[in-house]
């Protein structure tokens, strides 16, 4: 009997220990912080800040940090980030046997993608890494084809 006590009283308090950790988790932000918790004054602060985004798996600072960059990389990236894209990968080649050996086993996509009636063309790079997956190495340059005006 003193022995179903015991161990309803340690089931009792270890309940609302687990129920105070998840109010605490709830009050968290599940994706982290903003971005302007993080110095990017410096080259070095930035390398910092960006480490400490990863070590502490921070989605919303990491995503607002990648933001920044798109905007300075031009607007081939910010059409292709922008909402109701649709995107079609015309064709993909992989390469098995180029004059340089670190362009083997690389896939070039041609990919066409329209956003507000307009339609873009461009070129994709990706690399398989060693988990199979083929992860992006670099943009080609989008090229816009306006629809053709019909004659009335």
């Amino acid at each position: 009997m003193a022995i179903n006590r015991a161990m309803s009283i340690v089931a009792f308090f270890l309940s609302l220990v687990a129920i105070a950790l998840s109010i605490r988790t709830m009050q968290r932000d599940p994706l982290g912080t903003d971005l302007s918790k993080y110095d990017l004054s410096s080259p070095e602060q930035t390398l910092r800040s960006v480490n400490r985004m990863a070590t502490k798996q921070d989605i919303r600072a990491a995503l607002q940090l990648l933001k920044l960059e798109v905007q300075d990389e031009g607007n081939d990236m910010k059409l292709f980030l922008s909402d109701g894209v649709v995107l079609n990968v015309l064709k993909s080649v992989e390469i098995s046997n180029s004059g340089a050996a670190k362009n083997n086993g690389m896939v070039v996509s041609f990919v066409k993608f329209t956003v507000s009636g307009v339609d873009y063309y461009t070129v994709q790079y990706f690399r398989k890494d060693q988990f199979g997956s083929n992860s992006p190495r670099g943009w080609g340059r989008s090229v816009p084809r306006r629809p053709k005006a019909t004659a009335t």
